[in-house]
């Protein structure tokens, strides 16, 4: 795909902008729906499409106009549509004359926006897409909030058998962002070392950021900083190298062994079809035959406690149907 791609659309920008363009055409909206999906209940499926739908078309029209502006688009443009020309231009650079650090120009021979540029725009505008669908399904449409707990096996639907903690229950707000007591004494050093290390850096960006704005930074310095840059990153990435293969050979027999044990449970591949995951089947089911109970039976209707306890042996229960089922045979 690779080499007929580059036969048929040359590169005309900067490798790293040529990257970030074409794989807009996917991640422009993936990132909204990833996001999206996982962590706000109103999201839906209508958002989902229109953000990877419009991520897609601005980035291979960005595409496009980048292949053909020099050849076909500009000279158009300049003899049958002279106005819209003069008009993209004013708005195009006025916008390049408010904004520091922009430099869009209009001209012949290059569009205007490089494929950083289009990258940006496309992931606005798919995160835009995918929030204002979501809000009128939800408003106008009343569609209802997705039950997220029952989605990612949370508070009374938790599976405890899932967790290395007993006392499995997620953290909200910003502690959402802090390790909980499933993660080692290593796991929490890694996690706030890497924290660290990526707002040292950001620090760094936004100090430069501020310095080049405000005195315009020297050639000299900016080679002295890439250069101290590069050489830490080649110690790093050494180390980590040589961390992550020895690492990975001891996980490698970790993940064998624990596969020759393993309970395997064949729902359990990721599906969500009809609002739950396919694996909650068997919770569904019990669910449902609680709810059908008449009433005056004994067992009455479930507190909140009986839930938690019968989602959770109900999973449970069918896990171990299945894998006696599997030694059966």
């Amino acid at each position: 795909f690779i080499f007929c791609w580059s036969m048929f659309v040359p590169q005309k920008d900067y490798i790293l902008m040529f990257f970030a363009i074409t794989g807009a055409i996917w991640l422009g909206g993936a990132g909204s729906v990833i996001i999206g999906g996982l962590y706000w209940k109103r999201g839906s499926t209508v958002g989902a499409f229109m953000a990877l739908s419009v991520g897609a078309v601005i980035a291979v029209t960005g595409i496009v106009l980048g292949q053909f502006w020099e050849a076909r688009v500009y000279p158009f443009m300049e003899s049958s549509m002279p106005g819209f020309l003069n008009w993209l231009t004013t708005v195009i650079e006025g916008i390049a004359r408010a904004v520091p650090a922009i430099n869009w120009k209009v001209t012949p021979e290059k569009f205007p926006l490089d494929g950083q540029w289009v990258n940006f725009i496309a992931i606005v505008c798919s995160l835009s897409s995918y929030i204002i669908c979501s809000l009128v399904e939800w408003l106008v449409f009343h569609r209802p909030a997705f039950d997220m707990d029952r989605l990612l096996h949370r508070g009374k639907y938790l599976i405890k058998s899932d967790h290395i903690s007993q006392d499995a229950k997620p953290l909200s707000g910003w502690r959402a962002a802090l390790p909980n007591k499933e993660f080692t004494t290593g796991d929490k050093f890694l996690y706030y070392a890497k924290l660290i290390w990526t707002m040292l850096w950001f620090a760094v960006f936004v100090a430069f950021c501020a310095w080049q704005l405000g005195w315009s930074m020297p050639v000299a310095a900016w080679a002295k900083f890439w250069g101290i840059k590069v050489a830490i990153t080649v110690v790093i990435g050494t180390g980590t190298t040589v961390w992550f293969f020895i690492g990975g050979i001891y996980d490698i027999r970790a993940l064998f062994r624990t596969l020759g044990t393993l309970k395997r449970d064949h729902l359990d591949d990721g599906r969500v079809v009809n609002h739950h995951n396919v694996e909650d089947e068997v919770l569904i089911e019990a669910e449902d035959g609680s709810a059908g109970e008449p009433a005056g039976q004994p067992t009455g209707e479930p507190t909140d406690e009986d839930g938690a306890a019968g989602a959770g042996a109900a999973v449970e229960a069918g896990k171990k149907e299945e894998s006696t089922g599997e030694e059966t045979l």
